[in-house]
């Protein structure tokens, strides 16, 4: 699954690279701010509606 691919890579590996190379206080955002990069990278942006086509003549 591609998705969960992305999420390791964006969310888990940079919070495990955080705890065990650069140990000291994280702040309380760093998760959060990484989920919500993550999600709004892999949720479809909303399409606009198609108008109908006008028939010719």
């Amino acid at each position: 699954m591609p998705a969960v691919d992305v999420v390791i890579d964006r969310v888990v590996a940079p919070m495990v690279y955080r705890i065990l190379f650069r140990p000291g206080m994280l702040d309380p955002d760093y998760a959060p701010t990484l989920m919500d990069t993550t999600l709004t990278e892999l949720t479809p942006s909303p399409r606009r509606p198609c108008r109908p086509r006008r028939k010719a003549g």
